[in-house]
């Protein structure tokens, strides 16, 4: 990858890390969408960061019919909230873009 491409997928990385917070704080290590978050987060200092981040995408598309069923019963739930921001940045990476199955 370039430095370029790497800069801007590093901040969109950050970004997405940095909008789910909030969910970190009050979720634990059993969530899908926190175990999304943490590959994210290990992301940030690797030397191939879209390895890292195609696990993120298979954690997604395993844990997106909970999440749509969760959504479909409070769309404003933290853990809905922040597996959408985290599939949003997935999917701006064209290698990581998720299949939902």
């Amino acid at each position: 990858m370039n430095t370029t491409t790497t800069s801007t997928l590093m901040d969109s990385i950050k970004r997405a890390i940095n909008s789910t917070e909030e969910f970190a704080q009050s979720s634990n290590s059993r969530s899908g969408v926190f175990r999304i978050r943490t590959h994210f987060m290990d992301a940030l200092g690797a030397e191939d960061p879209i390895k890292i981040l195609k696990r993120a995408r298979n954690e997604a598309n395993f844990a997106h019919n909970k999440m749509m069923e969760e959504g479909s019963k409070n769309p404003d739930s933290r853990e809905v909230v922040a597996f959408a921001t985290l599939c949003e940045t997935l999917n701006s990476i064209e290698p990581c873009a998720v299949t939902f199955r």
